[in-house]
């Protein structure tokens, strides 16, 4: 205790980013995965299935105006409540992920995604804060350049060009959709002529009859 107090303990402190953490009440982490519900046929990957989700860091921090821990490290004074939390809005507003280190572990590529300040009456030097992290995973985006030998020519004939000229587009009058009484008559005899030939000596008596 001694020498944490004074300073030379060869531990470092915790670090959220940029701030140094007098205090740590309560540091938990949760690593859950995501495991299908349908049944999983044999020969093939089981773990093609499982899907790894971002882990999460929850951890009570306290900002102490009193030389608690870090004496030399950490300074001290009604000053640090300012620096502290403004140290945490600065890191919120950036938007960027941050590095914990913890005497036992380093958590790299963690965002902040909630931060609750609370202070109580109980102690007025300390001001207790509620954070929370999710970890995000880095990838990078990467380009190859295909070689113009490897295109055949059936494939570079098919393939579009950039920028090309599509041509003009043209109207057509298609005309009026009516129907002129010459058309009629056509379709009249027309249909008339489609006649079987009991039916058209049936139409030829009643016409003789005046029917």
């Amino acid at each position: 205790m001694l020498a944490d107090i004074l300073g030379i303990n060869p531990k470092n402190p915790t670090e959220i980013g940029t701030l140094k953490v007098d205090i740590v009440r309560t540091f938990e982490y949760q690593m859950d995965q995501e495991v299908t519900e349908h049944p999983v046929e044999t020969g093939f990957e089981i773990h093609d299935s499982i899907i790894n989700k971002a882990i999460k860091v929850d951890m009570t921090i306290g900002i102490s105006s009193h030389p608690v821990t870090w004496f030399y490290k950490n300074s001290h004074g009604q000053h640090k409540f300012a620096s502290g939390l403004s140290a945490l809005e600065q890191i919120r507003d950036n938007k960027e992920p941050v590095t914990i280190v913890r005497p036992d572990k380093i958590w790299s590529d963690m965002v902040l995604t909630s931060a609750r300040p609370v202070r109580n009456d109980e102690s007025k030097s300390i001001i207790w804060v509620n954070c929370a992290f999710v970890h995000i995973t880095k990838v990078a985006a990467q380009t190859t350049e295909v070689p113009e030998d490897i295109v055949d020519e059936s494939a570079r004939d098919s393939a579009g060009e950039t920028a090309a000229d599509g041509g003009t587009a043209t109207q057509t009058d298609v005309g009026s959709t009516g129907i002129d009484s010459a058309g009629t008559e056509d379709a009249v005899e027309e249909s008339s002529s489609n006649k079987s030939w009991a039916a058209q000596s049936i139409d030829a008596i009643k016409k003789s009859l005046g029917w």
